[in-house]
Parts: structure tokens; C-alpha cells; sequence
């Protein structure tokens, strides 16, 4: 199932091509029709924040919507979540190992789904190449070098430039459009993105519209496309669970972008258990709440 891409077949990116150290194969495993279409890349730092992991994500999810096909690099962090985005509109991962190798093995879940939703992984290295560190600023100039433009979710400056900086240096190299979210100026985690929008090397954002704005005007919107296994019926309507509107506002109250348990919620709000479960129910089918692994939940801004 895994197809090779020469750089002299039709196939080949035409603007991984103009690089001047392009792969001369590309090893692809899934959609390779995602290859025509407008792709940006989101990228950031394996260890972010919950604000930014959840910002990678709704960014991803609306680019998709507004025609982009999302570009990111399976890493750990924000590319994971910028992943999860855009599963169901068709995405592009590309890897620092071969396209038959998943890494993070946290991910396996996450790599089953791509190829399910029809996305695809895209590798200079041969399939079974294992993911070495030095495998990934190669991986970051095809990232820059197939998208339109990047945006930066998070990035902090340290002691060395991180993946992430590596890539918005080659996007910039490369003469691609860059765009930064900004953080909290005191907070070191932000500082190489701040950085670069205080230089005026990448373009100020905070919504997704700024960058449809600036690069994708011209772009179809785009629809998630839902698939049925044979013989599985599609989906039917959940009836909605009638929760009086003064509980879920004392909930909300509450409820952040940091992760809150149900007894804890319990305890604070002191609504009746049985209450509180129906509401916290009924705003996670309204997207108003999120469920995380831990069981915790926080505000949804998806």
C-alpha cells in the first residue's frame, strides 16, 4: 500500500521540488490525492499547554472547513492535536521515520485513524526507517516546502532553537507566508513566537479567519465526509436531555480551560449528582463541555 514518488513523476510536489535540497523520493501511505489540493501547516511544541494544544486543534478543524488541507508532523503536543483537527477532512502527516513506522507509539490510535479518514503519511526515509533525531529538520523543510503558509502555535526560544523555530526559519527561507499565535508576553513558553511577530517576521493571528483572509480567499469550503462500514446503519439522532438552563449556567461558572473533575463540580456547585451528570451530558452532545481521558472536563472552545 505504499507508493513511490519520484521526483521526476507528475506526482512530485511542485513547490517541494523548487526547494534547493529536495527529496528525490517521497515515500506516501494513504490519500495521495491530498497532494493537489491547498495545504498549511500548523506546528508547535511537543510540550504545551492545554490552551495551546486545544487552540491547535480548533485552528486545524476551521482551516479544514474553509478548503486548507492541514500539513503538520505527527510529533507529540501541538502537531498531534492539529492531527485530531483535521481527521475528518483528509490531512497530510509528514514523518521523521519511514511511512510505515509510528512514532510516538502513543499515536498508534491516532495513525490507525488517518488512513481510515483518508489522509495520508509522506516520508523521505524508506518505510521501515526508524525515527532518529536527526531525521527531523529534514522532515521540517518538506512540512514548509509543500504548504502555502505555517502558523506557529507555540515556541519557546531556550538555550537552543527548537523543532518548531527550525521550521518557522525554513518557512521563512523559503519565502512562505508565516503566522504566530501570540502568548503571554512574560511567559518564556511564548517567547519565540512573540519574537517573531515583535520582528516582524510572522504575521500576527488570532483566529482562523486571518490567515483565510490573507492566503485562502479563494478556497472551497469543505465538509467532513462521514463513512459506514457495509452493513452498518448511519448514524441516528440523539434525543436531547432537557436540563433547566440556570444548572448549566452555575456549571459554566466553574468551568475553565483547566480540567475539573465531576466530584469536584459536585462540591462546588452543590448540584444534585443526578442533576449534575444530565447537564454535563447534555453540554458535552452541544459541544459546550469537553471530556478528557482523565475523566476531567473543561470548557469547550471548539
Amino acid at each position: 500500500d505504499i507508493k513511490i514518488i519520484s521526483i521526476l513523476s507528475e506526482g512530485y510536489p511542485a513547490d517541494c521540488k523548487a526547494i534547493h535540497n529536495p527529496p528525490s523520493i517521497l515515500y506516501a501511505k494513504g490519500n495521495t490525492e491530498l497532494l493537489k489540493e491547498v495545504k498549511f501547516a500548523i506546528i508547535g511544541a511537543r510540550v504545551a499547554t492545554f490552551e495551546s494544544l486545544i487552540t491547535a486543534e480548533k485552528f486545524a478543524k476551521e482551516l479544514s472547513q474553509f478548503g486548507f488541507c492541514i500539513v503538520s508532523g505527527f510529533a507529540h503536543g501541538v502537531d498531534t492535536y492539529a492531527c485530531r483537527g483535521a481527521l475528518n477532512y483528509g490531512t497530510i502527516q509528514i514523518l521523521g521515520s519511514g511511512v510505515n513506522v509510528v512514532y510516538p507509539k502513543q499515536n498508534t490510535k491516532l495513525y490507525e485513524e488517518v488512513l481510515k479518514e483518508n489522509g495520508l503519511f509522506l516520508s523521505e526515509m524508506e518505510p521501515n526507517a526508524p525515527a532518529v533525531a536527526e531525521n527531523f529538520p529534514l522532515r521540517n523543510r518538506i512540512i514548509s516546502s509543500i504548504s502555502k503558509g505555517i502558523l506557529l502555535v507555540q515556541a519557546s526560544k531556550g538555550s537552543k532553537p527548537s523543532g518548531s523555530l527550525i521550521t518557522a526559519r525554513i518557512c521563512l527561507d523559503q519565502e512562505k507566508d508565516l503566522f504566530a499565535i501570540p502568548g503571554h508576553p512574560i511567559d518564556d513558553k511564548f517567547s519565540g513566537g512573540n519574537d517573531l511577530i515583535k520582528n516582524g517576521n510572522a504575521i500576527f493571528t488570532t483566529t482562523p479567519k486571518d490567515i483565510v483572509d490573507m492566503i485562502g480567499y479563494h478556497l472551497k469550503r469543505k465538509t467532513s465526509i462521514q463513512k459506514f462500514d457495509a452493513g452498518e446503519h448511519p448514524p441516528f439522532n440523539i434525543p436531547t436531555i432537557k436540563v433547566n438552563a440556570s444548572v448549566k449556567d452555575k456549571i459554566k461558572t466553574y468551568l475553565s480551560t483547566n480540567p475539573i473533575s465531576l466530584d469536584e463540580l459536585y462540591f462546588l456547585t452543590k448540584i444534585n449528582m443526578r442533576d449534575l451528570e444530565c447537564a454535563i451530558m447534555e453540554m458535552e452532545i452541544s459541544d459546550e463541555v469537553r471530556r478528557h481521558q482523565t475523566g476531567k472536563f473543561s470548557i469547550s472552545i471548539i
